[in-house]
C-alpha cells in the first residue's frame, strides 16, 4: 500500500507519519519511507526539491517550478515508491503528487485539468492508495515552523515559497479540503489542532491501521473546548497562568509565547525554561535591553553561544560589548553580524579580527555603515560571499550601493529586495513594483511602517496578504490601516492585535483590542499580542515619566 501524508507547512505530517511508520515495524510489517531527516530516497529528487525551493531563483515562474515538482516526484516514484510497492511492502510518503497538485492550482492559480494531466504523465498514474491529511490553520502551522526553526538554529532559512508569504498556505489549504471533500474514499481529513500531540498520533495509526486491516486503539472524537472571554483589565494574569500552565508538557511553546515581552514576570519564567528550551529563551530576548534580559543571555551564553551572539544585535552598551568578547571564539559570525549600523573603533576591531574566519557575519553586520571601512571590507570579502555583501547594503541608498545592487541582481535577487528595507528612493519604489508579484511577502518586508503614498500602493499591489501586510502597519493610525485591521482580523486575529501597536493608548485601539479578546476567546495568541503591546504602552509611559522627573 502507497500511504501519502499531506499538509501545508508546519501541519505535523512529518511527525505523524514517522509516528506510523514505527507503529506498523514494531507490528512486524516491512515498510519503507520516502523521506528522512536527511532528504528523500532519492539523491536527485533532493537536488530537485533543492533547485525549486532556492530563492536566488526569485523570478521562476510557476510553471517551471510546477515542472520541477513533477520532476521530483516522478524521479521519487521510479527510483524509490515502484520497487518497494513491488516488493511487497508499505511506502509512507511524507508529500506526493497531491502536494504539487494543490500547490500549482490553488496555490500559484495554474490550469488544473493541465496540471492534472502532467502529474499523471509524470507518475504514470501512481497516486497515493491512501492520503492522509493533517490540517492546521495557517496562523498555528507557522507558530509550529517558528518554534521548530528556531530550535534547529535555522531562522533566517526559507524556500522561494516563503516569499510568497503566509497567503499561499491559506490557499493550499483550500486546495487539500477542496480534494479531501471530492475523494472521502481516499483521503482522510486529520484534525492536526483540536487533538492534542499524542491523540494526533493514535488517529493517524488508526486510519492507517484500519485501511490495513490492523487492530489500533479507538480514539475518541475531539471536543473544543469552550472559553469565556479575557477582559482586557485581566490579560496580564490570565496569560501568565496560561504560560505557567503550559511549562510541563509544553515548554517550547511556553518559552515562545514570552518573545520580547519585558514583563518581570516574563523574566521568571525564563529563567524556570532556560535549562528546558536554551534555545528559545536565548531567542525570546532578542531587541531587549533589560537588566533582566542581559542576566539571561550571561546564563545561557555557554549553552547557546550563537543563538545569544545573534539577541545582541543593535546592543551597544557595556554589558553588551562585554558579551560579545566572551563569545567571539565561539559564535564569531553571530557577533560580527550583531554590529549592525554599530561605527565604532570597538566594533571594526572584531570585524577585522574575525574576517577571514566569518566574512558573512562581517558583512552582514556592515548594514547601513556608508564608510570607507565599511566599503573597503565589502570590496575584501564580498566576492566569496556575495548574498551577504548584498545584505550589507540595508539602510544605503546612493549610486555606489545600487551599482553594487545591480551587480548582484542576477544571482541574489531575494538579497538585494531584502537590502531596501527602509528607502525612499525612486529606485528602491520601482524594484518594489517590478517584483512585489513574485515575491510579495519580501517586498512588504522593506516598507513596514512607512506611511508614504508609495508605501500604500504597494500595499494593494499585495492585497492577497494578510499577516504580512498587517505587520507593515504597525502603529499606524491612517484609515487605510485600520481598513487592513478590519479586513484580516477574522484570519489573523492576533496580528491584527499586534498592529495596533502605540495606538493600544488611544480609545480606537483599545476599543478594538477589547474586540478581539471578545470575538477570540481563550486565544492564547490573541491575548500574547494584547499584553506585549499593552506592555510596550506601559514602558512608553515609564520612561517618559522618568524624562519629565
Amino acid at each position: 500500500m502507497y500511504i501519502a501524508f499531506e499538509g501545508i507547512d508546519g501541519s505535523g505530517k512529518t511527525t505523524l507519519s514517522n509516528h506510523v511508520a514505527d507503529e506498523l515495524r514494531a507490528r512486524g510489517l516491512k515498510v519503507f519511507q520516502t523521506r528522512k531527516a536527511s532528504g528523500f530516497a532519492s539523491p536527485l529528487a533532493t537536488a530537485l526539491r533543492e533547485l525549486a525551493r532556492d530563492v536566488r531563483h526569485l523570478t521562476m515562474s510557476p510553471p517551471v517550478e510546477t515542472l520541477l515538482g513533477a520532476a521530483r516526484e516522478a524521479e521519487l516514484l521510479d527510483a524509490a515508491v515502484r520497487p518497494r510497492l513491488e516488493a511487497g511492502e508499505i511506502v509512507i510518503a511524507d508529500r506526493s503528487l497531491c502536494s504539487t497538485l494543490v500547490q500549482a492550482v490553488w496555490g500559484r492559480g495554474l490550469d488544473r485539468e493541465a496540471v492534472e494531466r502532467l502529474l499523471d504523465f509524470a507518475g504514470r498514474a501512481l497516486w497515493p492508495d491512501l492520503i492522509v491529511y493533517c490540517d492546521v490553520d495557517p496562523a498555528t502551522s507557522r507558530l509550529r515552523r517558528r518554534i521548530q526553526k528556531i530550535r534547529e538554529r535555522r531562522t533566517g532559512d526559507f524556500g522561494r515559497k516563503g516569499l510568497t508569504g503566509l497567503v499561499l498556505r491559506e490557499r493550499m489549504r483550500e486546495g487539500y479540503l477542496a480534494l479531501a471533500k471530492a475523494s472521502p474514499d481516499r483521503w482522510t481529513v486529520l484534525d492536526n489542532v483540536a487533538l492534542g500531540k499524542d491523540e494526533a498520533a493514535q488517529a493517524a495509526f488508526a486510519v492507517v491501521a484500519a485501511r490495513l486491516g490492523i487492530d489500533a486503539p479507538r480514539v475518541e472524537p475531539a471536543t473544543k473546548r469552550s472559553h469565556a472571554p479575557v477582559a482586557l483589565e485581566d490579560v496580564h494574569d490570565w496569560f501568565y497562568d496560561r504560560v505557567c500552565s503550559l511549562v510541563p508538557e509544553s515548554p517550547a511553546m511556553a518559552g515562545y509565547l514570552l518573545l520580547g515581552l519585558e514583563d518581570p514576570r516574563a523574566h521568571e519564567l525564563r529563567m524556570d525554561l532556560a535549562e528546558a528550551e536554551p534555545a528559545i529563551v536565548a531567542f525570546g530576548v532578542r531587541d531587549l535591553a533589560t537588566p533582566d534580559s542581559m542576566r539571561i543571555r550571561y546564563r545561557l551564553a555557554s549553552r547557546e553561544p550563537e543563538v545569544v551572539a545573534e539577541s545582541l544585535t543593535g546592543l551597544d552598551d557595556e554589558d553588551a560589548w562585554e558579551l560579545r568578547r566572551s563569545l567571539l571564539d565561539e559564535a564569531p559570525a553571530q557577533i560580527a553580524a550583531s554590529l549592525r549600523r554599530i561605527d565604532s573603533r570597538a566594533a571594526n576591531r572584531i570585524r577585522e579580527a574575525v574576517a577571514e574566519l566569518a566574512p558573512a557575519g562581517v558583512l552582514e553586520g556592515l548594514g547601513g555603515l556608508d564608510t570607507r571601512f565599511a566599503w573597503d571590507l565589502r570590496e575584501a570579502l564580498g566576492r566569496a560571499e556575495p548574498r551577504a555583501l548584498a545584505l550589507s547594503l540595508r539602510g544605503l541608498d546612493d549610486d555606489r550601493a545600487w551599482e553594487l545592487r545591480s551587480r548582484l541582481w542576477a544571482d541574489h535577487a531575494a538579497a538585494v529586495i531584502e537590502s531596501t528595507t527602509g528607502l525612499l528612493s525612486p529606485a528602491a519604489w520601482e524594484l518594489r513594483r517590478r517584483y512585489v508579484a513574485r515575491a510579495p511577502k519580501l517586498v512588504v518586508w522593506t516598507i513596514g511602517g512607512m506611511q508614504t503614498e508609495e508605501a500604500w500602493q504597494i500595499r494593494e499591489m499585495a492585497s492577497a496578504l494578510g499577516k504580512e501586510l498587517l505587520d507593515s502597519v504597525r502603529g499606524i493610525p491612517d484609515e487605510r490601516a485600520w481598513a487592513l485591521r478590519e479586513k484580516h482580523r477574522a484570519v489573523w486575529p492576533h496580528t491584527a492585535a499586534g498592529s495596533v501597536g502605540a495606538l493600544a493608548a488611544t480609545p480606537r485601539g483599545e476599543a478594538f483590542l477589547r474586540r478581539e479578546l471578545e470575538a477570540h476567546p481563550g486565544d492564547v495568541m490573541v491575548v500574547r499580542k494584547t499584553v506585549a503591546v499593552l506592555g510596550k504602552r506601559t514602558v512608553r509611559e515609564a520612561r517618559a515619566a522618568g524624562a519629565r522627573a
